[in-house]
């Protein structure tokens, strides 16, 4: 029985160089790779970002409904990458109310290069192109229905085929997608809540 505590004291010193040879060939493995992802993360590029500034829908305390509409609306466009340029086909918007497309305009914005850490306002007015249902529309009940609740809920989308620029992860292009929920009052005029929400942006 005394000779156990040796034969265990042998093990640990003989465990004890391939521990430290183990330590000494996978620190600098991870310290590379610390690196590298690091570096990864400073040069991959950023999805760009869209912020509701304002959004208004006129006539909408019309109880007896309307056939047209002037809605309005800001967004601005952020390029948060640092040295990595953006270059968008054209931008593409359309207005929705649930599942109903109320107003398109295509486009909103001809093709353009974004410098980095650049914002672009994006500022339009959907006129002649924008139909909403009418007093006999269950569509138009719904919106009147929101409306008496306090506020009616519609969808800005914005699409555009994007392409990083200046990147070497990343040269193809891109169809990108935004998806922007904004709420208006009673009055039509965008709620305090909806200004400079951020809009979801899916790339493909």
């Amino acid at each position: 029985m005394a000779d156990q505590p040796k034969i265990a004291d042998q093990q640990t010193q003989q465990s004890s160089p391939a521990k430290l040879i183990l330590a000494i060939f996978l620190t600098p493995i991870f310290v590379i790779g610390l690196i590298l992802f690091l570096v990864w993360l400073g040069l991959h590029p950023h999805f760009p970002s869209f912020h509701i500034q304002n959004f208004s829908v006129p006539g909408l305390d019309q109880l007896n409904g309307f056939r047209s509409a002037n809605i309005t609306f800001n967004v601005t466009v952020r390029n948060p990458n640092r040295s990595t340029w953006i270059y968008y086909e054209s931008i593409d918007g359309s207005v929705h109310y649930k599942d109903q497309k109320v107003g398109v305009v295509m486009p909103l914005l001809y093709s353009f290069n974004q410098p980095p850490k650049n914002t672009t306002i994006l500022q339009q007015v959907f006129g002649g192109t924008v139909t909403m249902p009418s007093a006999n529309n269950h569509r138009w009940m719904e919106i009147m229905n929101d409306r008496t609740e306090g506020t009616v809920k519609f969808s800005l989308q914005l699409a555009s085929i994007i392409q990083f620029k200046k990147s070497i992860w990343d040269r193809r292009h891109h169809r990108m997608h935004a998806d922007c929920d904004v709420e208006v009052g009673p009055d039509g005029l965008i709620v305090p809540s909806s200004v400079h929400d951020g809009c979801p942006v899916n790339l493909r």
